[in-house]
């Protein structure tokens, strides 16, 4: 029974809220890890880098474990990114101590690859991470506007993560033409 209360750490995530919108409520956290998996599957056959499928699908499970303990950070609300990153690094410490050990290295594996970005792979699965909330919400016109968002600020935290990931960057170009034709935008 001991690892089954460890296991249950990681259904965590389902009780924790982004700003996206899942249908009429606040997606939770395990959508965004299903949707970016979904995202990721989409994407590796179209991709120029070839990528260890096991790797990417880790990574994305595990990417927010970190968020069961410390919440979503909204993107527009990290003002200072080294306190968040310390915030997570902590986070991420207490979490790995809570897991059952046949997961526990596995969660190590995942998030710390994923958090170094040194990896094509660790890269691919950021770019999926920072590309999921602009398809979960890409036909929820009202949320774009009601955060202030901006081309500019949409590039400003995003566009460098598509730049490795041509057809990534491809169809991020075309949200925001979307975007811009469909006056999701405040400012127009």
């Amino acid at each position: 029974m001991e690892e089954l209360k460890q296991l249950s750490h990681l259904y965590n995530l389902k009780q924790v809220h982004r700003q996206t919108s899942a249908g009429n409520r606040k997606e939770s956290v395990a959508d965004h890890v299903y949707s970016s998996l979904i995202l990721a599957l989409y994407f590796l056959n179209k991709i120029k880098h070839k990528l260890n499928y096991e790797t990417v699908t880790k990574i994305l499970l595990f990417h927010d474990l970190v968020e069961s303990e410390m919440g979503d950070k909204f993107i527009l609300d990290i003002k200072n990114e080294k306190n968040h990153l310390e915030s997570e690094n902590k986070a991420y410490k207490k979490i790995f101590s809570q897991l059952p050990n046949n997961l526990s290295k596995e969660y190590k594996l995942a998030w710390e690859e994923f958090y170094n970005q040194k990896t094509i792979e660790s890269k691919f699965c950021l770019a999926i991470e920072k590309l999921d909330p602009m398809i979960s919400d890409l036909y929820n016109k009202n949320i774009w506007s009601e955060y202030n968002f901006t081309e500019e600020k949409l590039r400003n935290k995003k566009e460098k993560y598509f730049k490795e990931f041509p057809e990534i960057l491809e169809l991020f170009n075309n949200i925001i033409k979307y975007f811009n034709e469909n006056n999701y935008f405040k400012n127009k």
